[in-house]
């Protein structure tokens, strides 16, 4: 079911699997694959890091933390994933996809912290009471020019236009 597409099918095999042996650690993976193709995004990570801790073999072991750390991604969680990505690289070093997974999450994150530093509005010491005064004046000066510029002038002559 899982190989034709037809993940929510594949989920029920696998849960049934499951009951039967719990410790099945295939069927938990590819159960972790169907709910992470389904969007299902916390459930799918839970499962990958089960896998993940209790699998024998370092490939799958490394393989559950990478995906662990795409449905961290997934599930807008990056600093999570930036860890889960470093336990799969330590389980398996040379593995580049991992790498170039944690790049961009790193990469994503900075880019993030930079928006984030120039939305911010730059913060101005605390006027004293004399330059707040100060500030107020020039304030009502300005509203002055402008309702003295908005005023309608008189030239004596009749300001009817004639068209």
């Amino acid at each position: 079911a899982y190989k034709k597409g037809e993940y929510r099918q594949a989920l029920e095999v696998f849960g049934k699997v499951l009951e039967n042996n719990p410790g099945h650690t295939e069927a938990r993976f590819y159960q972790s694959l169907a709910q992470y193709r389904l969007q299902q995004f916390p459930a799918a990570l839970s499962g990958f890091t089960e896998v993940a801790q209790t699998a024998a073999k370092p490939e799958i072991q490394s393989a559950a933390w990478n995906n662990a750390g795409l449905s961290s991604v997934e599930n807008k969680q990056p600093e999570q994933a930036v860890e889960l990505f470093k336990k799969a690289l330590k389980t398996n070093p040379g593995d580049e996809m991992i790498r170039r997974n944690l790049q961009k999450v790193l990469l994503d994150l900075m880019q993030q912290n930079q928006s984030e530093k120039e939305q911010k509005p730059k913060e101005q010491p605390p006027m004293n009471q004399d330059d707040a005064q100060q500030k107020l004046q020039e304030v009502m000066e300005q509203e002055r020019q402008a309702r003295e510029k908005m005023k309608p002038r008189s030239s004596g002559a009749s300001t009817r236009k004639n068209w």
